[in-house]
């Protein structure tokens, strides 16, 4: 009830606002992926990640929508999964791609998505191609 009631987006402004300026590059990259989340008015992020720094920054910047941590460490889950909005599953999959996949279409058969939504996927692995970690992506339901 009382998660009705709060201004999500008040707060991260203030909270933007009054944190400690330059961002390291994990908190800008976590805030960013946040700041996308509320303009596009997403309801589920999903955040990839083997250490579960980037989405405790996540959690800090409070988001509307819900975050789905993926990792393949069950102990990072459980301490991802200790933060507000933030649901963490252990993923067994070497290719994370095939099972944010798998995931989109299991949200829609349960109605959690529907076809026109926007989701925010946030990455904190490294990726191999180009060697730079933290990126994020939009996606539209279809």
């Amino acid at each position: 009830m009382a998660e009705a009631k709060f201004n999500y987006s008040g707060h991260y402004v203030e909270l933007v606002t009054k944190t400690k300026k330059p961002f390291d590059s994990l908190e800008a990259s976590s805030n960013s992926a946040v700041s996308t989340a509320f303009n596009m008015n997403s309801t589920v992020m999903i955040a990839l990640t083997e250490r579960g720094r980037g989405t405790r920054y996540l959690a800090k910047y409070k988001p509307y929508a819900t975050v789905l941590a993926l990792t393949k460490y069950p102990k990072v889950a459980l301490q991802c999964g200790i933060y507000r909005s933030i649901f963490a599953l252990v993923c067994h999959r070497d290719n994370l791609e095939s099972a944010i996949k798998q995931l989109i279409e299991e949200m829609k058969e349960m109605k959690v998505l529907t076809v026109g939504q926007n989701i925010v996927v946030y990455s904190g692995l490294k990726d191999e191609l180009t060697g730079t970690e933290n990126s994020i992506k939009a996606i539209l339901i279809q």
